[in-house]
């Protein structure tokens, strides 16, 4: 396997959970579902403490600075600590799987945000990936409106377009895949199986996307 650690970035009724399942046909992955953005609050709490470092260091060694130990504090540890926790407790790999990680769909964030958290997620979870997961914007927009999610179609327009514009980054870590174009022909997924560094099993995989996935 080429990767350690494989995330699915994505938004709600875009085919990701059956990405989910193809993902996990493969010998040794095991990939989670959705934790409701659990990881966004983590991220946001060691960039917290970035900002503290970054703006208030100088001078916060005396007992009278307001920000006093912000220079003390172990950014490094800290987010090994997060991302760590996070794998124990949240991920829980078998001692048998070489790969793992997540999807999630909750990514109704500014593109400086996503990029902010890709950058905890390489640097916290070594050998990582990222799979950028999209679907045909209509058939999203309608698949939404049946599942009475809230989200609205602004927002769907401006995920899609902004996990577009992170697909074509030349980042060797991150793989763009289209559920219109796989969902049917699973010669279609060799690509992304290459990517991964895995062997595709046709008749398993055959399996996985005849069968329904979600809802």
């Amino acid at each position: 396997m080429n990767f350690d650690f494989l995330f699915i970035v994505t938004y709600g009724r875009s085919g990701s959970t059956l990405l989910q399942g193809v993902l996990n046909t493969i010998p040794g992955v095991l990939i989670r579902g959705e934790n409701a953005g659990a990881l966004h609050g983590l991220v946001g709490s060691w960039q917290a403490i970035k900002i503290a470092q970054d703006l208030f260091s100088a001078e916060s060694d005396k007992s009278t600075s307001p920000w006093f130990g912000a220079a003390d504090m172990d950014l490094d540890s800290y987010g090994q600590d997060l991302a760590a926790s996070f794998i124990r407790n949240i991920l829980k790999p078998p001692p048998d799987i070489r790969t793992t990680g997540f999807k999630e769909i909750r990514y109704h964030m500014a593109a400086d945000e996503l990029a902010f958290e890709m950058e905890f997620m390489r640097r916290f979870f070594p050998r990582s990936a990222f799979l950028i997961n999209t679907r045909d914007l209509e058939d999203t927009i309608e698949s939404n409106i049946r599942a009475g999610h809230d989200v609205s179609e602004e927002d769907l327009i401006a995920v899609d377009q902004m996990l577009r514009s992170t697909a074509k980054s030349s980042a060797n870590d991150v793989f763009h895949i289209h559920y219109d174009e796989y969902r049917h022909d699973l010669d279609r997924l060799g690509p992304l199986f290459d990517f991964i560094g895995a062997h595709i099993d046709r008749a398993t995989l055959q399996n996985v996307l005849d069968t329904k996935h979600s809802g």
